[in-house]
């Protein structure tokens, strides 16, 4: 193991993305000093075999902590000597913002100021944050670009990603902060959260469940591999020239939902009982990227097809087939 390169904040610390961001960057020589709030929205055992796995490296440490407390995050953060700050918790789920909106205001709205005047205070300049393709809401020019209007957003979570954007506007222009939004897009792969579609769909398969299929055949989307993700933020991360902005981090391919479906049945070896019904208010039908400006900026490229991605996803569920199956999805 190389020296430290420093300490690095992560929020959501127990997350799928943020766990896979933190083991790349452990790897690579960083200490990582993680917080996560443990909330129940999906099952913690899946929080807490990630911990299991990140606390094997001795340049990992952790608390439990809601992060939308300013008082508790502060008490425990100043001391740390913490260079850059990767905002990644947060309320996730667009269906469940509607029915329980107030859990994003805590943690998207609440909990993101409470992290943006930790590093304003502490004087961390470097701070990236998660935001989401459902920004772009309405729009019905694709791919999406960074530089299109997110004036349409079609759920509260939407509108709680778009809120973090313009704050981190706010704190760069008014305190300095370097600040970079990272716009993910339909990211998958091992140990995602179980109420993610790719876990959901290989639940119902090897339960001879029925998969409900919302939209028919219209729904598209631009599948991410968690690896490409983490290509990606650590490309922005390296490049170290940014002030304020925002990137698309998105996959190589626009696939149809019914053929990543077909996808899986292949992998797992077992057909699907398929319920079409129509998309639900707030979903996007056709969502992709363009990563243009992050190819042109980092050199990054998708490497991960969606064959290959979920062919490793399916082989993971057969392997940890009786646990995963005993996870719960929703509280």
């Amino acid at each position: 193991m190389q020296p430290s390169k420093g300490t690095v904040l992560i929020t959501g610390v127990a997350g799928f993305v943020a766990f896979h961001l933190s083991h790349d960057l452990l790897e690579k020589g960083y200490s990582v000093w993680g917080v996560d709030s443990f909330n129940d929205y999906y099952d913690v055992r899946m929080k807490e075999k990630r911990i299991e796995i990140l606390s094997q490296n001795k340049n990992f440490s952790y608390e439990r902590l809601n992060f939308a407390n300013y008082a508790d995050l502060f008490a425990k953060a100043k001391d740390k000597k913490i260079e850059m700050i990767i905002h990644l918790g947060a309320q996730a789920g667009v269906l469940y913002s509607l029915v329980n909106p107030w859990a994003y205001e805590e943690s998207n709205i609440k909990g993101t100021l409470s992290i943006f005047e930790l590093a304003r205070h502490l004087n961390i300049k470097k701070v990236f944050y998660a935001s989401s393709a459902s920004v772009y809401g309405g729009n019905t020019k694709l791919p999406f670009e960074e530089s299109d209007p997110t004036d349409q957003p079609l759920s509260l979570y939407a509108v709680s990603k778009k809120t973090n954007e313009l704050l981190a506007k706010t704190y760069h222009s008014t305190f300095s902060l370097r600040m970079v939004g990272l716009r993910f897009f339909n990211l998958y792969g091992t140990y995602g959260r179980p109420d993610m579609a790719f876990f959901q769909f290989s639940r119902a398969i090897l339960s001879d469940s029925p998969i409900t299929l919302r939209g028919g055949n219209t729904m598209k989307r631009n599948f991410t591999h968690i690896s490409d993700c983490i290509r990606a933020i650590n490309g922005i991360i390296e490049k170290d020239t940014y002030t304020c902005d925002v990137y698309n981090i998105g996959g190589s391919q626009v696939v149809p939902v019914p053929e990543a479906v077909a996808l899986l049945e292949k992998y797992l070896g077992k057909k699907a009982k398929i319920n079409n019904t129509p998309k639900l208010q707030g979903e996007i039908e056709v969502a992709y990227a363009s990563t243009k400006k992050l190819t042109d900026e980092t050199g990054y490229t998708p490497k991960m097809t969606i064959e290959q991605g979920l062919q490793e996803y399916a082989t993971w569920f057969l392997e940890n087939k009786d646990w995963l199956l005993s996870l719960k999805e929703f509280k």
